[in-house]
């Protein structure tokens, strides 16, 4: 429950409440989790905010890829459904982050690449 307050007190509206706002740092949580995807070396999630806003981000939080190579050992024919599974039956919150701006960078959003820094999943609802 300290864990639980403390992200709620520095919880922000939606993403864009963080990056329109010209921080590059927040903390979101996402109201549903689509989609967790794989490829190669990246972990991609596909979520919505609290908005309903959808967003497909990287996943750069080292911790989480740790979990991930768990899962993948543990469940190896469906580690990415356990996964997301967990996910959307905890109370999750994503660190976000923007990396450097770039002026009139039209494949950019916000002016920079927005990623999920951190992950924080607490016990299931």
């Amino acid at each position: 429950s300290e864990t639980r307050t403390l992200l709620e007190s520095h919880l922000d509206a939606s993403a864009d409440a963080v990056f329109k706002s010209g921080r590059t740092l927040g903390l979101i949580k996402p109201q549903k989790i689509i989609r967790v995807s794989e490829d190669t070396n990246k972990i991609r999630i596909t979520f919505q905010d609290s908005t309903g806003q959808q967003f497909t981000w990287s996943v750069r939080a080292l911790l989480f890829y740790k979990k991930f190579s768990i899962y993948k050992e543990k469940y190896s024919t469906n580690y990415i459904e356990k996964i997301h599974d967990k996910m959307n039956n905890c109370e999750t919150y994503f660190v976000i982050g923007l990396t450097q701006i770039y002026k009139d960078n039209p494949h950019s959003e916000y002016g920079g690449w927005p990623m999920i820094v951190g992950i924080h999943c607490l016990e299931e609802k």
